[in-house]
């Protein structure tokens, strides 16, 4: 069930009406079977995987909270990180494996390397596998104690806003929520809204809009070049941002309605003036659980220069990894630790965090590099994303003389009209107008500020807005792949 559509919304109506009618001790059964529902209209098999896992990670921690002789608290551990890992490298790497074999015989098809693993891959089995294993972890290290409700416990890997593309929640934050339903409180709700509204004006109005430029470029790349290839690169930048911030804020704004609050995931992440800003800034989450167990345990920045880089070479390896069974992620992965590691040695010489450049210069220069860090992700292989670096500027120059020779006719290199594409750049600049204020204002606190009259009148001309930029074909959110 996508946020973007009829059936969501019906869907998310009367779920919400019913948990305020009935009793608290009722609302997590509700919520249990609402989750249930959500994802069995993705595919009703699957989710007899969901419930293995919980069944798994539910018992192993109660038996970790009970034993204290460490060799039985390791095997535990392992019982539950193996069956975890287990079920997602069978669904979301065993083509990988398979495809390696080939490599190994031929390993001049790297560069045309494509996972085309038979096996269909259980919707956002990635996020729930790294929230379970957070959850076993943090048992096994006591510091929080083993659920003992298999029905709360349910609900914290099943909760449908979070369920398929996360913000991945740890257990202390998302865990005792469940024990404490708030009851209807008209604020919190208008709050939620919001979030919802601007998530979903970011989904269907801006990402899905781009998607017009940017699916037929990057799945016939070999049919562009120069300005079609940097636009298309450009738009795929802010596409994957407004797609998957747009979940997010989805996914935080009905469950804020609910009564439950879920972390923030991106925090205006394009306005960073270093990569190391960045990351503190892009899918915070998932950057805060590869922190937590992989990049501490292995020794951080703690273990001296060549260490720490081989820390950050081994974390961004394993995002890229994390996010598919193919060479153009872990070529993402790669991408971003080449730069962070010589962004670390620009600060080790000038002896300053933010170097000597001004910070407009900064951020774009951190734009830049994330921008063509996004050619390896989205590229359909190796051999097309060397293409696009060595042709992005091939034919610039009779590409201007051909748009000014036929009067803006942007048919033939972006797939759109001039007027769509103008709307296109307005809509990213208006994208930057409101990140800019939300650096800097809470627009929540200044919406409420305002009087009725006021704020029901920008609410009526942002549904038009919405109802007129978006796009109504329902597209599926890029993150649920992984």
């Amino acid at each position: 069930m996508l946020f973007n559509s009829i059936h969501f919304l019906f869907f998310f109506v009367i779920v919400s009406l019913l948990y305020y009618k009935v009793e608290k001790p009722y609302r997590l059964f509700l919520l249990f079977l609402s989750s249930c529902y959500f994802y069995m209209v993705y595919n009703p098999v699957y989710i007899l995987i969901l419930f293995l896992l919980i069944l798994i990670d539910f018992c192993s921690g109660i038996i970790l909270q009970k034993i204290t002789q460490r060799s039985y608290r390791l095997a535990i551990l392992l019982i539950s990180i193996v069956s975890n890992l287990g079920i997602l490298f069978y669904f979301k790497y065993s083509g990988l494996f398979i495809s390696l074999q080939h490599f190994f015989s031929a390993p001049e098809n790297l560069l045309f390397y494509k996972n085309n693993a038979e096996i269909t891959l259980p919707i956002g089995l990635s996020f729930h596998t790294f929230q379970s294993l957070g959850y076993i972890i943090q048992v096994y290290k006591r510091k929080y104690p083993a659920e003992t409700n298999l029905l709360t416990y349910s609900n914290f890997v099943l909760f449908f806003p979070q369920l398929v593309a996360g913000p991945i929640e740890k257990p202390q934050k998302l865990l005792p929520q469940f024990d404490k339903p708030l009851d209807f409180n008209y604020e919190r709700i208008v709050a939620g809204l919001y979030k919802i509204a601007w998530g979903l004006f970011k989904k269907v109005a801006i990402a899905d809009r781009l998607n017009a430029v940017t699916s037929p470029v990057f799945e016939n790349v070999y049919h562009y070049n120069g300005l079609s290839l940097i636009v298309a690169i450009l738009f795929f930048g802010i596409q994957i941002y407004t797609d998957f911030s747009g979940y997010s804020d989805i996914a935080r704004g009905t469950a804020q309605i609910l009564g439950y609050d879920l972390s923030i995931n991106f925090r205006q992440p394009y306005l960073s003036k270093s990569l190391y800003e960045f990351w503190k800034r892009w899918h915070i989450t998932l950057t805060n659980w590869f922190r937590e167990y992989i990049y501490v345990p292995l020794g951080g920045n703690k273990a001296g220069i060549a260490r720490h880089s081989l820390n950050i070479l081994i974390v961004f390896t394993l995002s890229g990894l994390w996010h598919g069974a193919n060479f153009t992620f872990i070529a993402w992965g790669l991408w971003h630790a080449t730069f962070y590691l010589l962004e670390n040695l620009y600060r080790r010489v000038f002896k300053n965090r933010n170097g000597i450049l001004p910070a407009p210069i900064r951020i774009l220069l951190v734009f830049m590099i994330v921008s063509c860090g996004w050619i390896f992700f989205r590229a359909n292989d190796l051999a097309a994303a060397q293409y696009i670096f060595s042709n992005l500027f091939t034919g610039l120059q009779m590409q201007f003389s051909n748009l000014l020779a036929n009067h803006g006719n942007t048919y033939q290199l972006f797939n759109i009209s001039p007027l769509q594409l103008i709307l296109c750049f307005g809509l990213i600049f208006f994208l930057f107008y409101i990140d800019s204020l939300l650096e800097k204002k809470n627009i929540i606190g200044m919406m409420r500020s305002l009087s009725i009259r006021k704020r029901w009148t920008i609410y009526y001309i942002f549904i038009l807005l919405l109802c007129l930029l978006g796009v109504s074909n329902s597209q599926q959110f890029i993150y649920f792949q992984f």
